[in-house]
């Protein structure tokens, strides 16, 4: 007998709950209600190729919230964060004698896009990233760079990225334990005494004579020297009282407060400073030829200028000269110029400006003044920036005393005596 086999009409399978989430374009949706970190209510999609890689993508999301990072930390680029980063700075040092710190840090998150993209996820980039940024640092020569451009680097940076932890935009800062790259420690160097008696005995031949005197004999910055007036000048106290300081912002002069609260102070006028002051005087002490405050580039060229005219009163000849008169004496009196005498040299004199401050702080220094007084007197915010002119400047008369001794002893000059009294009998 044969059996008969009954079937019934197969049922269609019913959609996974997962397919019904699917798109037209083949991705899954998940999506996300929350309220951001002002209690307003949002809603965020997250897309997949499968609907577990959805969920993993919404799942990292809470997880970021619950960690307090921003909802759009996650799209932020170094450029996005830094462009706005860069606003707060120069709102921040818009009021400040100078924007020397907010042109420090623009060329600072430039030097970081030479190394790591401008379009790389501000979150993504690590310690590694940074390091590199300071590892590749080169001086002017190609050799080793400057401490002090080392550290300014490593600052920004690190200001940088602490903002973007304190703005909910990462979770750990790759700037937080930066190390510096091997720098050699430049130093401002001293004025030495010659070329200090020279500025003081020459300044009234030259425009820029009362901006050296000033910086030398009143520890004045750039600044501050441009800015100085008649008005700021108390000749009975024989005091200067620094007011206000001079920045520069396409090429134009702005008057401004100083470089900081500790930049506001009276200075003593010492007797070599005090004739730079006309009787009567008004308007600016330093001045363009039209008896205006001077523009960075009349700043910068003048100063040019003025180490030129100190040359020529130290060589007594202007440089295009030098080899004529040689030649021309020689010639004229071969009796009086021979091989043997004594030629005009021509030396150029090289001084930067700060070197003229950072002489007074060593003239504080060999005068005794305590540290204290002469923060106040440079006007530094911060006591430890002198006490490491005054560390360096110790080690250096340490350093020069051990020198002069070694060479007494070498050249015998403690036996020089020796011989008057050995053999004498005494009386």
């Amino acid at each position: 007998m044969t059996q008969k086999v009954i079937t019934f009409p197969q049922q269609p399978e019913k959609e996974s709950k997962e397919r019904r989430t699917r798109r037209k374009d083949g991705l899954y949706q998940v999506e996300l209600r929350y309220k951001d970190s002002a209690g307003v209510a949002r809603k965020k999609s997250f897309y997949g190729k499968t609907q577990s890689e959805a969920n993993a993508k919404k799942k990292a999301f809470e997880r970021d919230l619950e960690a307090g990072l921003r909802p759009d930390a996650s799209k932020t680029t170094l450029k996005a964060y830094a462009d706005a980063w860069l606003q707060k700075q120069e709102a921040k040092y818009k009021n400040k004698a100078t924007s020397r710190e907010y042109k420090k840090c623009v060329r600072e998150i430039a030097r970081l896009y030479e190394t790591v993209k401008p379009e790389t996820p501000l979150r993504a980039i690590g310690k590694t990233d940074l390091q590199l940024v300071l590892d590749r640092m080169a001086g002017r020569d190609g050799g080793l760079p400057s401490a002090s451009a080392a550290k300014k680097t490593r600052q920004v940076l690190r200001n940088l990225f602490e903002d973007a932890l304190d703005d909910g935009y990462i979770l750990r800062d790759p700037a937080k334990k930066l190390e510096l790259p091997d720098a050699e420690a430049g130093t401002h160097e001293e004025v030495q005494p010659d070329l200090r008696q020279l500025i003081a005995d020459t300044w009234q031949g030259n425009r820029f004579g009362p901006l050296a005197m000033l910086m030398l004999f009143a520890g004045l910055r750039r600044g501050e020297a441009a800015a100085l007036t008649y008005a700021d000048v108390d000749r009975e106290k024989k005091l200067l009282h620094i007011r206000s300081a001079f920045a520069y912002d396409s090429n134009q002069p702005i008057g401004k407060a100083p470089k900081s609260a500790a930049g506001v102070r009276d200075i003593p006028i010492p007797p070599q400073l005090l004739p730079i002051f006309a009787e009567g005087g008004e308007g600016p002490v330093v001045r363009s030829s039209a008896g205006k405050a001077l523009s960075e580039s009349a700043l910068s060229k003048g100063w040019d200028s003025y180490l030129y005219y100190l040359s020529v009163q130290r060589c007594g000849v202007n440089r295009r000269w030098v080899d004529h008169y040689n030649e021309k004496a020689a010639q004229a009196r071969p009796d009086l110029y021979g091989p043997d005498h004594p030629k005009y040299v021509w030396e150029d004199v090289a001084i930067r400006m700060h070197d003229l401050r950072h002489t007074y702080a060593t003239m504080l220094y060999d005068a005794g003044v305590d540290v204290k007084r002469a923060q106040y007197l440079l006007g530094h915010a911060d006591v430890e920036t002198t006490m490491k002119i005054y560390v360096h400047l110790s080690k250096l008369r340490e350093q020069r005393s051990n020198d002069a001794m070694a060479t007494y002893f070498a050249q015998g000059e403690c036996f020089a005596s020796v011989g008057k009294t050995v053999g004498k009998s005494k009386s």
